[in-house]
């Protein structure tokens, strides 16, 4: 077992990322990426859904940031008829105030020098 401060470490960081690209972004620019069959993703207001190349029909991944909640949640979840009632598994649920914390803290440590603007 790992010691706590280091369990999900990766996980985290995936989650971190993706919830600050989707703060970043303006909805109307871009709701859907695919590439071929291999990988999906998806942004919706609330929440950005993906998926890849293996994964059973009908299950996908989704990090959650409901206002409704001071957590994010990243979890793996099968659609369902009744969305309500949708089989879901946690995997990592953070608090929005730490997640901030830690983005202000390692974003601007991240080398973004190999990006151009277009």
């Amino acid at each position: 077992m790992l010691p706590p401060k280091q369990k999900n470490k990766p996980t985290l960081q995936i989650v971190k990322v993706i919830y600050e690209i989707h703060n970043s972004m303006r909805l109307g620019d871009i709701n859907h990426i695919s590439i071929n069959d291999y990988f999906w993703i998806r942004f919706v207001p609330q929440m950005v859904n993906f998926g890849f190349q293996g994964l059973p029909e009908k299950v996908h991944y989704s990090i959650s940031f409901s206002d409704k909640s001071p957590d994010i949640n990243f979890h793996v979840t099968k659609e369902a008829q009744d969305s309500t009632n949708k089989p879901k598994i946690t995997i990592v649920r953070m608090d929005k105030k730490l997640l901030q914390e830690w983005l202000e803290e390692i974003l601007p440590k991240l080398p973004f020098s190999f990006l151009n603007r277009i």
